[in-house]
C-alpha cells in the first residue's frame, strides 16, 4: 500500500511539474511574439553584433550598434559640403612696395610714384568652412562668419565637384547664411532638420565638417549641455560671438577650425545644430546653434536677400546701470542712434531700453539684431522700450542697410 501511494504521488508531482513548464513556455512565446510584432526581433537579426537599446524623448527605441554612427555618417556626408571664401581685393600699390631700387629712387629723390593711378589685384589666403544641403534645389546652410566679407564663394561636393555659390542672405544672430548653387544635373541629398528643443545632455551627437580644409571628417561624442550663454557670467566667454536666443548646444564631439557651418546630428541622422565655435584652450568644448533658432527663419532666409535695418548700436546693461534704470542685468540699451535712420525717425534715443519687438520679449542685446534681421526692408515693426521709468511703444518702418 505504501509503495502504491508513493507511486501515485510521484505521478501527480511529475504531472504538476510538466504543467508548470507548459505554462511557462506559453508565457515566453507570448512575450517574444509581441516583441516580434514591434519589430524588435528584426532589428536584432539585422545586426547580429551586440546592440544597446536607447530610449528617446519621443518614446521610440534606437539601437546603437558598432556600425550605427558609421551608417549615419555615410548617409549624411552626401549632403555636407566644403565652403571656400576667397576675397579678391583691388587696391592701389603703396610706395616702397616693389623693393625695386630704381623705382624706390624715383620716389626718394624726385617724389614720383611710378605706380600712381595703377591698381594691384591680389588674392589673399582663402578661408574654409563647412555647409550642408537643406533642399535638393541647391540651398545650403552655413555660418555667416564663414562667408562674411568675402566676394567669391565656392562649395565642393562630396564627389569633388566645385560649384560657384551665391549668398542668398546672411545674418549675424543667429550666425547663419544661406547659399545657393545651380542644382541642375546634380543629384543633391538634403539633410532632415530635427527638433533641438528635445535635446538632452548625455545624448549621442555626431559632428561632420571640413576641419583645417582637410576634407569632410566625422567625429562623435555626446551633448554636454544646452542653453549655454543664458547665464550672463558664461556669456562673457563668447566675446563678440552672437549668442542665439536659445543659447548654444555644447558638445564634446571634436569641432576644429573649418568645422564651422557643419551639421551636428542625432542618432536619427537629423540636424539638431550648426557647429559654430570652439574653446581653443579647452578639450573638446564645442558649441552649435540649435537648429530651432533657424527653422522659423528659413523661409525668409531662402527668399530675401537682406534683412531690415534699424540704425542703432546697443550695449548690455551691467549690474549698476541696470539698477539705475530699473531693468534686468544684460538688458538691451541704446547707445547710439544713427542720424536719419529708421530708429532716428521713429524717435528712439540714447539710453532707451528695448524690452519687446512685435510682442517678443527682448532678453539680451543679441535678441535685437536677431529680430530686426528677420524682417524685410519696408516692413513695419512695433518696438516697446523704457525711457525714464515709463513704457513707450513706437512703430518703425525698416529700410535696407546703407552699408554695401
Amino acid at each position: 500500500m505504501k509503495l502504491d501511494l508513493f507511486k501515485r504521488n510521484k505521478i501527480v508531482l511529475s504531472f504538476a511539474v510538466a504543467l508548470v513548464l507548459v505554462i511557462a513556455g506559453v508565457a515566453y512565446e507570448s512575450v517574444f511574439s509581441e516583441s516580434d510584432a514591434a519589430g524588435l526581433t528584426d532589428e536584432r537579426a539585422s545586426n547580429p553584433a551586440a546592440t544597446v537599446q536607447i530610449g528617446t524623448t519621443s518614446g521610440e527605441l534606437t539601437f546603437l550598434g558598432p556600425n550605427t554612427i558609421a551608417d549615419i555618417a555615410e548617409s549624411a556626408k552626401k549632403a555636407v559640403v566644403a565652403v571656400t571664401a576667397t576675397p579678391v581685393v583691388s587696391e592701389k600699390t603703396t610706395r616702397y612696395r616693389t623693393r625695386d631700387p630704381f623705382y624706390d629712387m624715383l620716389w626718394y629723390f624726385f617724389g614720383i610714384d611710378p605706380y600712381e593711378g595703377f591698381s594691384n589685384q591680389y588674392t589673399p589666403q582663402p578661408s574654409s568652412g563647412t555647409g550642408f544641403v537643406i533642399s535638393k534645389d541647391g540651398y545650403i546652410l552655413t555660418n555667416n562668419h564663414v562667408i562674411e566679407g568675402n566676394n567669391k564663394i565656392t562649395v565642393t561636393l562630396l564627389d569633388g565637384t566645385v560649384c560657384d555659390a551665391e549668398v542668398v542672405r546672411s545674418m549675424s544672430n543667429p550666425d547663419v547664411a544661406v547659399l545657393k548653387i545651380n542644382a541642375e544635373g546634380k543629384d543633391l541629398t538634403a539633410l532632415p532638420l530635427g527638433d533641438s528643443s528635445t535635446v538632452r545632455p548625455g545624448e549621442w551627437a555626431i559632428a561632420i565638417g571640413n576641419p583645417l580644409n582637410m576634407g569632410i571628417t566625422v567625429t562623435a561624442g555626446i551633448i554636454s549641455a544646452t542653453h549655454r550663454g543664458d547665464d550672463p557670467a558664461v556669456a562673457q566667454m563668447f566675446g563678440n560671438i552672437a549668442i542665439p536666443p536659445e543659447g548654444f548646444i555644447q558638445t564634446d564631439a571634436a569641432i576644429n577650425l573649418g568645422n564651422s557651418g557643419g551639421p551636428l546630428l542625432n542618432l536619427k541622422g537629423e540636424v539638431i545644430g550648426i557647429n559654430t565655435a570652439v574653446v581653443m584652450g579647452g578639450e573638446n568644448v564645442g558649441f552649435a546653434i540649435p537648429i530651432n533658432s533657424v527653422v522659423e527663419l528659413l523661409p525668409k532666409l531662402m527668399t530675401e536677400s537682406k534683412g531690415g535695418y534699424l540704425g542703432v548700436s546697443l550695449f548690455a546693461a551691467d549690474a549698476n546701470f541696470a539698477r539705475r534704470l530699473g531693468v534686468s542685468e544684460g538688458a538691451a540699451v541704446v547707445y547710439n542712434v544713427i542720424s536719419g535712420s529708421p530708429a532716428d525717425k521713429a524717435g528712439l534715443r540714447r539710453y532707451d531700453v528695448i524690452i519687446e519687438i512685435n510682442g517678443e520679449e527682448v532678453k539680451s542685446v543679441d535678441d535685437v539684431p536677431f529680430e530686426i534681421s528677420s524682417h524685410a526692408p519696408g516692413e513695419e515693426i512695433e518696438i516697446t522700450f523704457i525711457r525714464e521709468n515709463r513704457i513707450n511703444v513706437i512703430t518703425v518702418e525698416l529700410t535696407e542697410s546703407p552699408q554695401k
